[in-house]
């Protein structure tokens, strides 16, 4: 299958169909986000859910994109059904004056079929 070839011609074609394909969800959460910090967080006009609809070979691709700091997954054969949902928290304990300076005031969490994902570059 040629989206998991190691191929150097194909590993930038499938980082930029994903960086593509990430960029509308990408840019709800950073609107969000901006809404909570200047105090808008009860506008219920903002996005608060995107769906996408893939197929295994896209969800592997997405896990290659993703690239997890340890390699337990086997995206070659990604089950039936698999699932990858990116959820963007905001802790309520901030108040406005924190938010700016704490980093533990917003958490982006990603799970691959129910687990969390880590990452290199995560605090936890």
């Amino acid at each position: 299958m040629k989206s998991f070839d190691s191929d150097q011609t194909t590993v930038p074609v499938r980082s930029l169909y994903i960086s593509k394909m990430f960029q509308m969800p990408l840019e709800y959460m950073d609107k969000r986000y901006q809404e909570v910090q200047n105090g808008q967080e009860a506008n219920r006009d903002s996005r608060r859910y995107v769906l996408y609809s893939f197929h295994d070979y896209q969800i592997a691709n997405v896990l290659h994109w993703l690239d997890p700091s340890y390699d337990v997954y086997n995206v070659i054969d990604t089950p039936y059904a698999s699932s990858i949902f990116v959820e963007l928290y905001f802790d309520p304990k901030c108040d406005a004056s924190e938010m700016k300076s704490n980093p533990n005031c917003f958490t982006v969490q990603v799970k691959y079929n129910g687990e969390p994902l880590l990452f290199d570059t995560c605090v936890n």
